[in-house]
Parts: C-alpha cells; structure tokens; sequence
C-alpha cells in the first residue's frame, strides 16, 4: 500500500510517499510488513513524470 504524506518519520522527519511491502510466511501465520519512505526532488525521471500526472491532489491513500 501507499500512503502520501508518510505514516511514519525518521529522524523527526517525514516522507514524500510510503510504501509497505506485505510478507506472509507460507508455512507459518507470521507476518512481515517493510515500510520504504520517499523523498521527491528536482531530478527528472520517469516516475517524477508519472507520479506528477497521475497524483495531483495533496493527500492521496490506496492499497494495492
């Protein structure tokens, strides 16, 4: 799932954008959760372009 502004801060500061990466053990019940935290800047990429069309509202939150 992604979630922008992030859920959750390092070093009192937060993320442009936060992604959890979802585990689940196939011979257990146990659970993994990777939270990744993004910062967006002036660089030109692909994705810049695409988040830049696609996400034009301040808060977006949705689940893959």
């Amino acid at each position: 799932s992604f979630t922008s502004p992030a859920s959750h801060k390092i070093d009192n500061t937060t993320g442009a954008i936060e992604a959890h990466l979802y585990h689940k053990s196939p011979t257990s019940d146990e659970k993994l959760i990777i939270a990744v935290l993004y910062e967006v800047n002036e660089a030109s990429s692909k994705s810049k372009i695409f988040f830049a069309h696609q996400f034009t509202v301040s808060k977006i939150s949705f689940s893959a």
